[in-house]
């Protein structure tokens, strides 16, 4: 008997042209992590460092807000070059490279 917020899982669209400013390869200064975010058509895609798969679909949550599941949130700040990753409590911060 608590109040609680029901959850949407409306798909969001968002347009190739906004997609396409988040395609890059983000790294964390002083350590070897990196992502490396694509785009195919309406979609984007994220994969570990340089690896070759195609990478994981980004579901839109929002126009600069995705997921790959429950736990795993991707926000870019284009402004700040930034893509941040959050799983659960953790928080990893990427800077986009030039």
């Amino acid at each position: 008997n608590r109040p609680f917020q029901i959850p949407t899982f409306d798909a969001v669209v968002v347009s190739p042209d906004v997609l396409e400013r988040y395609v890059g390869i983000y790294s964390i200064a002083g350590t070897p992590a990196k992502m490396t975010v694509i785009r195919d058509g309406a979609t984007l895609y994220i994969k570990a460092g340089d690896e070759q798969s195609s990478g994981v679909p980004l579901e839109a949550t929002a126009e600069n807000k995705f997921t790959i599941g429950p736990g795993t949130a991707f926000e870019f700040d284009v402004e700040k070059s930034l893509l941040i990753i959050t799983r659960g409590d953790a928080e990893m911060v990427f800077t986009k490279e030039k």
